[in-house]
């Protein structure tokens, strides 16, 4: 059933395709997860979700933790487990390529000063960092418009760590902002679905063969 369906929407996408939404994921309220939303036919998200070193602050109205490695680096944050974790997965016979994130974060005066956002196609055994930032404010962030992921495709696991804090109470949240499609988000993939060479070759084969029959 599953290769059906991704037959299907190859189909739809088989004429044209332009970098557009990808998948939102949502600021609040804040819990244990944040499903995806307004996902692109073929896709799949992955629901929005802290790794095991970190835990929910639970008197916040944004998807907000504590607990972040104090001090530290990356690698202290790799090896914590202190991170946020999104991503999505595609259906056989298409591709994804990505064009940007935007996201909107921020800290208290206690949280992590630092992060970095990691994309893995095979869960975490290798990474690429895509974005870095050395100075995470605790006055509010603005919104990061279009952090780029040229060369980042497929099926993926993105990860927000961070780590820098000064006390384990500090927290790292993600934010609202107000994208201009509508809706209130905090995390957002654009980019494009597009059918893989051999999955056109299949509808190729699949066209010429119902023109046989026909004739």
């Amino acid at each position: 059933m599953k290769k059906i369906v991704s037959l299907l929407a190859v189909a739809g996408l088989a004429a044209a395709a332009n970098a557009a939404v990808v998948s939102d994921w949502a600021a609040a309220p804040n819990g244990v997860s944040i499903a995806a939303t307004n996902v692109v036919t073929g896709v799949t998200g992955v629901d929005l979700t802290r790794g095991p070193g970190i835990v929910l602050q639970g008197s916040s109205s944004t998807f907000n933790s504590n607990s972040w490695t104090v001090g530290g680096d990356l690698a202290a944050a790799v090896a914590n487990n202190d991170y946020l974790q999104f991503g999505v997965t595609v259906d056989i016979g298409l591709a994804l390529n990505l064009s940007d994130l935007e996201i909107r974060y921020d800290r208290s005066g206690t949280g992590p000063n630092q992060m970095a956002i990691l994309f893995s196609s095979d869960n975490f055994a290798t990474s690429t960092t895509v974005y870095t930032d050395a100075s995470v404010s605790d006055t509010g962030e603005e919104a990061f418009p279009a952090l780029g992921l040229s060369g980042i495709t497929g099926t993926g696991l993105f990860r927000v760590y961070a780590w820098g804090a000064s006390s384990s109470g500090g927290t790292f949240d993600i934010e609202t902002i107000n994208f201009a499609g509508g809706g209130t988000y905090g995390i957002r993939l654009n980019g494009e679905v597009v059918p893989t060479p051999g999955a056109l070759a299949l509808l190729g084969l699949g066209g010429l063969v119902a023109g046989r029959r026909r004739r």
